[in-house]
């Protein structure tokens, strides 16, 4: 006999969950402690808020391609929880989230008065809230029911198009005890009736057009398919040799940039050459992309030629995106192309929301075994570094990055405790602009130069990090002049200085290199030494767009000589788009 709390952790331990993230509270406790006592089957990590613990837990997910758990109590620790719930709604990310909640006596149910704003202390009902930003949301009132809904709940996670799934458990409940319920699922269908005939029907179609494009999304990698898909690609382009492939923002690492196929990132804050790809051409295939109103703004909101989209989540299709022939095929791309065992990354680069989401999606070159990681649906400030503890879980032998820009990085803050306390080699690059530059660009452009709680002077401040840096004990390094815009006439430099512990460390970063001087007894290194500018052009041959990717280089090279975690605060010039 167990009760329901142990239940739960055994249930998910037998479905592969390996690992999760929460922050205490009393009315959780007794899913603490069936944690605790199941330490060995699966980890816990203790951020220090719970939205924290729920961007860790998309990260781990994310990486892992398998669940992860995040719980947290009730009231405030369940609404702390929103926030990454819509996130891993938007991305279809399939996290599972458990909440504690009070007594079902102490329940406003119980009175029988719906009006009731709330009986017992820290009740609330999260359920209501998070249900429209959940594939599955249900409270166990009933012990017995605790098998069904776990097995509802992790179905509806893990099956057709992805998303978390929450389930809130009363105290009582959670330590009442139980029998083994079991209760059998019906076997999934497939979605395409004949998914090889709809595969040889789009090969058919790409081989009759004359510039065809292939828009690769997310949904590639949350069906677990990209081995497949590339193999596909590949075939395919046998085929038709004038084949190309661009990506969206969550399938930017799914080629490598220097692959002859890709023309890189489409959308606003997509490449050139991957939006001129687009423009021109005939057929569109996109395969697990919706086509976002961000991918198809510089299409004016629409394409114009024929497009076929293939997607597991038939509501989709709601949406007008070309003006031409639409073709809309509904499938299960496990079902299209074949599941596919994806390998541990090498590095995996994780971007928050502003300039610094737009500089990584457009400037770090992806090279083979790298996962960039973004909050692309619900643009969540304060993402990157959460979400980068938990990679570092889910690929612990993985190189991890976290980009950030000051904003953002004041969001999740306290994690840079964690990240010391733990010694978890995550690198931090803080682009500091002293303002939160995306906005104040919008208002420059659109206010005459007006600024309101964005910047220094109108209400806005960033904090000393380098002194932020010493007192959570992670290491610090510090550039200055880097530009917060891609400037396409000149390229530009980096000069940077840290004055940690005995060293005196000088780095320059230029277009083509990045130089240590003074370390080691005055030796003078080149790092990642190609040849002149070309070493970090965009396949659009923006070369003034090297300081991501130098800065991400050299994030990497300092890693090789420490495993701690550090800081570089590259500090950027107020230089308006």
């Amino acid at each position: 006999m167990a009760i329901a709390a142990d239940y739960i952790i055994d249930y998910l331990i037998s479905r592969g969950v390996k690992r999760s993230y929460g922050y205490p509270g009393s009315l959780a406790g007794f899913i603490m402690d069936a944690l605790r006592k199941r330490s060995s089957q699966i980890s816990n990590r203790l951020l220090y808020t719970e939205q924290a613990c729920g961007f860790a837990a998309i990260g781990d997910t994310l990486v892992s391609g398998a669940p992860a758990l995040c719980w947290a109590t009730s009231g405030p620790g369940a609404t702390n929880l929103v926030t990454p719930i819509a996130n891993a709604w938007l991305d279809s990310v399939p996290v599972i989230f458990l909440t504690a909640n009070v007594h079902t006596a102490d329940s406003r149910e119980k009175l029988g008065c719906a009006a009731l704003r709330q009986n017992g202390n820290q009740e609330l009902d999260i359920v209501s809230i998070a249900r429209s930003i959940t594939k599955f949301a249900a409270r166990i009132d009933d012990a017995t029911k605790i098998r069904e809904t776990l097995d509802l709940a992790w179905e509806a996670a893990t099956s057709a198009r992805k998303g978390p799934a929450l389930i809130d458990l009363p105290i009582d409940v959670s330590k009442s005890e139980i029998n083994d319920l079991e209760r059998s699922l019906a076997s999934r269908a497939p979605l395409a009736a004949n998914a090889s005939g709809a595969l040889s029907a789009i090969d058919e179609a790409i081989v009759n057009a004359e510039n065809p494009v292939i828009v690769a999304g997310g949904g590639i990698r949350s069906a677990n398919v990209k081995a497949s898909f590339i193999a596909w690609l590949a075939k395919t382009q046998e085929r038709k040799p004038a084949l190309k492939a661009v990506t969206t923002l969550r399938g930017k690492d799914l080629l490598a940039t220097n692959d002859p196929l890709n023309m890189g990132v489409i959308g606003v804050w997509g490449n050139e050459k991957a939006n001129e790809a687009v423009k021109n051409a005939d057929l569109i295939v996109a395969i697990g992309s919706r086509l976002a109103n961000r991918q198809l703004a510089p299409f004016g909101g629409a394409l114009s030629c024929k497009v076929i989209r293939v997607d597991i989540d038939e509501a989709e299709f709601a949406r007008r995106v070309t003006q031409g022939e639409a073709i809309d095929v509904v499938a299960d791309l496990g079902d299209l192309f074949g599941a596919s065992v994806a390998k541990p990354p090498k590095r995996v680069v994780v971007s928050d929301v502003g300039q610094n989401m737009w500089r990584v999606g457009r400037e770090f070159a992806i090279e083979s075994g790298d996962r960039a990681l973004f909050s692309a649906g619900l643009g969540a400030m304060g993402f990157s570094l959460c979400a980068a503890i938990g990679a570092h879980y889910a690929a612990p032998n993985a190189e991890i990055i976290a980009v950030c820009g000051d904003g953002g990085l004041q969001m999740s803050v306290e994690e840079l405790h964690f990240i010391a306390a733990n010694r978890v080699p995550i690198a931090v690059i803080a682009l500091n602009n002293n303002a939160l530059g995306l906005i104040r660009a919008f208002q420059e452009r659109n206010f005459g130069g007006e600024h309101f709680c964005t910047t220094a002077k109108s209400g806005y401040a960033s904090p000393d990090w380098e002194a932020l840096a010493k007192a959570y004990g992670a290491d610090y390094y510090r550039f200055d002049a880097l530009t917060d815009r891609v400037d396409r006439s000149a390229d530009s430099a980096i000069d940077g200085v840290n004055d940690r512990d005995a060293g005196n460390r000088r780095f320059n970063v230029s277009s083509n290199r990045v130089v240590e001087e003074g370390a080691g007894g005055g030796s003078s290194r080149a790092f990642n030494g190609a040849s002149d500018r070309d070493a970090y052009r965009l396949s659009n041959g923006a070369s003034a767009e090297v300081e991501i990717r130098a800065l991400i280089d050299l994030a990497s090279r300092l890693r090789k000589t420490s495993a701690s975690a550090f800081i570089i605060e590259a500090k950027v010039k107020p230089v308006y788009p």
